[in-house]
């Protein structure tokens, strides 16, 4: 199939050796710094490797870019102590014509990038895909010079692949999160689709045993999980779900603005929603009044507070929860934005005995932040 040069067919190699000739033409390293980098090449090769190795790789691929990231030479912008990986990326990028992205995870169509790769292949070659544009996919890759998994991903897809550099830790929480949420739901999709088949019912009772009916629950139970963790790690202040006549819509309030995230099949949604309700001790069989609850948990050490909200609407239940995170509520004073000149007003009138003070705005803009910070001072 005749199409563009990509990164694969120019003249740069991903080697340690190409790679710090091309950036020390640039100036980027100092002699002495390419000095070091070329003794303790294989050394540190060896320690990068075994932070790196799992049940499934003894030996995982280790880019140069992250070897170079790995001697923390000092770095050029005064905001920061070292050289990280965004800064080498950046360099070697500008030298080499390679294009570097980093992955929004909020700009993802999920769905759709999921259909093309499997998860197992995407983690043994450490890649997304990260945009899908009529027959061009961009695919985001530790490696952006793999040409066996560049030709495997076009002859699978018939796309043209377009590749570009990635950070291996954006790439395999892209993988771990939105993957595994997709697969959860279509597992359980596949599982809920094959038990509601009535037709077919006595045959369905002697194929399946117990244990394997019971696997479907795990399905939803694992999406729910992943769905909340994803919703932590954005740092979203609330959860919308609000069921379609073809599909559930799953949106994270970031910022105070709303983005569209995921999508839940028609018939999963139901069982999602029973488990959410579950969690948070509500009547799972009341679907025609609006109901509350809450859910504690805990993430990365820290305690978590849920409130959940639903109401009946045209195609089922639409579910809100509000997520609390102690980390974002207190906040220091100095941190909210305040002009100098404001804060100092603002000070002056917490401190005071008595008296009332409005705290208005929008959802997402701060309110309660705003309070728990000035109950803190």
């Amino acid at each position: 199939m005749p199409h563009q040069k990509t990164a694969t067919q120019t003249n740069v190699e991903f080697t340690m050796g190409s790679v710090l000739k091309l950036l020390a033409a640039k100036g980027a390293f100092t002699a002495a710094q390419v000095e070091e980098l070329r003794t303790g090449y294989h050394t540190r090769l060896a320690e990068v490797r075994n932070k790196l190795r799992t049940r499934t790789s003894e030996t995982p691929f280790v880019s140069p870019l992250e070897l170079i990231a790995s001697f923390r030479f000092p770095s050029p912008n005064p905001r920061r102590e070292y050289m990280n990986d965004v800064e080498v990326c950046q360099l070697f990028s500008e030298a080499s014509g390679v294009p570097f992205s980093r992955i929004d995870p909020l700009k993802l169509d999920a769905k759709r990038l999921c259909s093309i790769v499997s998860k197992p292949f995407a983690r043994k070659h450490l890649l997304v895909p990260i945009l899908h544009e009529e027959n061009r996919l961009t695919v985001s890759m530790v490696n952006p010079m793999d040409r066996v998994a560049i030709q495997s991903l076009e002859d699978v897809t018939g796309f043209i692949i377009l590749p570009v550099l990635g950070l291996r830790i954006e790439i395999l929480k892209t993988i771990n999160e939105i993957f595994a949420f997709e697969h959860s739901l279509q597992k359980a999709e596949m599982a809920r689709a094959a038990s509601d088949d009535l037709g077919n019912l006595e045959q369905l009772v002697d194929i399946m045993t117990e244990d394997e009916l019971d696997a479907s629950d795990q399905h939803i139970v694992k999406a729910v999980d992943l769905m909340l963790q994803y919703a932590f790690e954005q740092r979203a202040s609330d959860i919308p779900i609000e069921p379609k006549r073809e599909k559930s819509v799953v949106r994270l309030r970031i910022d105070g603005c709303l983005h569209d995230t995921h999508s839940i099949p028609r018939q999963v949604y139901p069982s999602f929603l029973s488990r959410i309700k579950i969690m948070a001790r509500m009547d799972i069989a009341e679907k025609r009044k609006p109901q509350d609850g809450r859910i504690k948990t805990v993430f990365k050490d820290a305690e978590i507070e849920l409130r959940v909200s639903t109401i009946p609407v045209a195609f089922g239940e639409k579910l809100v929860i509000r997520i609390f995170d102690p980390e974002m509520l207190v906040q220091n004073l100095q941190t909210l934005g305040f002009y100098p000149e404001q804060q100092t007003v603002f000070e002056r009138m917490i401190e005071r005995p008595y008296g009332i003070i409005l705290v208005t705005g929008p959802t997402g803009s701060g309110k309660t932040t705003t309070l728990y910070s000035a109950l803190q001072y």
